[in-house]
């Protein structure tokens, strides 16, 4: 988008994202509950009901088969890498036929995503996913499918998958955030209306309305009432950028205890005074940080360790580490009624730890249970 056409834009939207209060409420803290439970299912299942869950979930496959939009379910996991934390983004092109216009939309998102500078450190945007038959591309048509899509390509990865409903005079926009936050009714993954975009001249529908609450949302957006210069297009891709951005920074402020400034980065809002001090100040974890340089040479999964040890530091445990041996990576949690071993190897956080101990008792992870987007606080706080 260019210069002249984002300033317009923007000022088509002026003031709704300032109306945000904060990124993060009440609900969104609840997001690691349902990890924690999960994990925890996970420590005390037993083979037989372990067998009975696996029948279910290949039942369930079989039904998904005929209309899955990507293809056969599963395959989307082996063409890309999963992230692990970086939630992933899947945006669907539109039903077919009501606004030919907006079929660009989904490669639009794409590219207004792709230039929030450091974006690719904090979620993977995936393209290029959809079957095309006879020339048509396969699409999200709902929340169900929505719901099988993150269930078999991203499983308990955190993800954002963007679909849309749509009738001869409204496009709704809408998210199925999966496992990013958990909700107040205690559910991981659900559906959130980003925006209602109208298009019917004469309407006495005003521009701009907000939908409220701690993420940009809008209950209606009047396209009719667009300045003249502006393309409808680049209005429904920013708005649609803009929720992702937010619901990122919310995310990675939770996870990390760092609010990344993505939504900043791109001009929706300009840099409150606590968001410059907060980005600007580095907590000091040298008494907890189990320096692991100098332990591990895989900069992605030493990354990934050093994340999760400054997070286990704000929990207030005491993190140390050692090598146990070439290539493995001992973790020494202790604090809060907790004192856990954790044996890493390279290939964490594809696969579980290698050994897990609290106090003199084992606890096993079978890797087929096992998620890279789980961490070692949710098995901390997993265990009894």
């Amino acid at each position: 988008m260019d210069p002249f056409t984002a300033a317009l834009t923007t000022a088509f939207l002026a003031g709704l994202c300032r109306s945000v209060p904060g990124l993060v409420s009440d609900w969104l803290k609840t997001r690691n509950a349902i990890r924690v439970e999960y994990t925890r299912a996970r420590i005390t299942e037993s083979t037989e009901e372990a067998r009975h869950r696996r029948g279910v979930e290949a039942q369930e496959y079989k039904a998904t088969i005929a209309s899955y939009p990507l293809g056969v379910p599963g395959k989307l996991r082996t063409l890309f890498p999963m992230s692990g934390q970086r939630p992933l983004i899947l945006v669907s092109p539109l039903p077919p036929g009501v606004w030919p216009s907006l079929n660009a939309i989904p490669e639009r998102v794409q590219a207004l995503f792709n230039e929030v500078d450091k974006i690719g450190s904090y979620a993977q945007a995936i393209s290029g996913a959809f079957v095309c038959d006879a020339g048509t591309h396969r699409f999200i048509d709902g929340e169900v499918t929505a719901r099988a899509i993150a269930k078999h390509e991203f499983i308990r990865e955190p993800a954002i998958l963007v679909y849309f409903e749509q009738s001869p005079r409204t496009l709704t926009a809408c998210a199925y955030l999966s496992t990013l936050f958990g909700s107040v009714g205690g559910e991981s993954s659900f559906s959130f209306v980003i925006a209602r975009y109208i298009n019917d001249p004469g309407s006495s529908i005003p521009a701009v309305t907000s939908l409220g609450g701690d993420l940009p949302a809008w209950r209606y957006i009047n396209l009719d009432k667009l300045p003249p210069q502006v393309d409808a297009s680049d209005i429904v891709a920013q708005t649609i950028t803009w929720f992702l951005l937010a619901a990122i920074d919310a995310y990675w402020a939770l996870r990390a205890g760092s609010d990344p400034g993505l939504l900043i980065s791109a001009g929706a809002v300009p840099p409150s005074k606590d968001h410059v001090k907060s980005a600007s100040v580095t907590p000091n974890y040298t008494e907890n940080d189990p320096a692991l340089q100098s332990l591990i040479n895989d900069p992605d999964l030493r990354d990934r360790l050093e994340r999760e040890a400054r997070q286990l530091a704000e929990a207030g445990f005491q993190v140390s580490a050692e090598e146990v041996s070439k290539g493995y990576v001992g973790l020494h949690v202790r604090g809060v009624g907790k004192n856990v071993v954790f044996v890493v190897g390279g290939d964490y956080p594809s696969a579980p730890p290698v050994a897990i101990r609290e106090g003199e008792t084992p606890i096993e992870i079978d890797a087929q249970d096992w998620s890279s987007e789980c961490t070692l606080m949710d098995i901390v706080e997993a265990v009894p």
